[in-house]
């Protein structure tokens, strides 16, 4: 549970030394998947990785589909978080053919939805279209829809790329419906930089008090609050405050760097979005 990641850390690595007395590979491999999970919101992303190199070493050799697909949707989650990309969409794509192959629906889903997020960071926007749309069709025939506030998310980021305020708007309010806490950090951010669009088009002041309350909101893991802090500084540069920007982006910069993050590319992702100068702004 969110802001029990010690709690969880300590269940999961008594579990794995209690399962490492018994031959059930495929078990352990699970207890990796989930404590690769802990590991992750705790900002310990070394602990995440070798959790889930071990997972997909444990599940191959008890030649578990599922759980390879699984192990190789977390790697996938793993590089991209550092900015790996080519490592990220390499996992990410065995775990869709896998899932495909095995007939796992909601992994293929999730595949998709990552798909989407790494086509993003790549700036490949015919392809994030592609597997936004996949993973839409995939929620209306399974009705399994986990997947789908990240990709609402993700096209949101593609709609503002192209200057298509609105529309990323309207994403953006269908992910708010459908986000859990664990998705409303991320949705909120993606939100904060539309305004930020909006406001330079229109040459208008930004929301300061709301992405500072995002920053004092995002205590359970240190990725986002720093990647919060980067969209803050971004409104704050609008602002007129370049110091103040300047401050916010290195103490951002602190925590990515202990993390493993790439700043240039956690700067595209959550700063003023360089991406979008690449296109005309424009708001229907």
């Amino acid at each position: 549970r969110l802001g029990r990641n010690d709690e969880g850390i300590a269940h999961g690595r008594r579990a794995l030394e209690i399962a490492a007395e018994i031959s059930a590979p495929a078990f352990r491999a699970s207890l990796c998947g989930r404590l690769g999970a802990n590991y992750l919101r705790a900002g310990n992303w070394d602990g995440q990785l070798d959790a889930n190199r071990e997972d997909l070493h444990l599940s191959r050799r008890a030649r578990d589909a599922y759980g390879q697909v699984r192990a190789h949707i977390n790697l996938g989650v793993c590089y991209t978080n550092r900015g790996d990309l080519d490592r990220a969409r390499m996992h990410t794509e065995a775990a869709l053919s896998l899932a495909d192959r095995c007939g796992a629906q909601g992994a293929a889903q999730i595949a998709h939805n990552n798909l989407a997020m790494i086509s993003v960071d790549e700036q490949r926007w015919d392809e994030v279209d592609a597997h936004v749309a996949a993973v839409f069709e995939a929620a209306e025939r399974t009705g399994y829809k986990r997947a789908l506030p990240e990709t609402l998310v993700s096209q949101a980021r593609a709609c503002i790329h192209r200057g298509a305020l609105d529309e990323a708007a309207d994403a953006l309010a269908k992910a708010r419906a459908l986000s859990d806490v664990a998705d409303d950090e991320v949705v909120e951010r993606v939100s904060l930089l539309l305004d930020l669009a909006r406001a330079q088009a229109d040459e208008a002041d930004v929301d300061l008090p709301r992405s500072e309350a995002l920053i004092a909101r995002a205590v359970h893991d240190p990725y986002e609050r720093a990647a919060s802090r980067l969209t803050h500084a971004a409104l704050l540069r609008h602002a007129g405050r370049a110091r103040d920007a300047a401050s916010e982006e290195a103490e951002a910069a602190k925590t990515l760097r202990a993390l493993g993050a790439d700043l240039s590319l956690e700067h595209r992702r959550w700063g003023d979005h360089a991406q979008l100068g690449e296109v005309e702004t424009v708001s229907k």
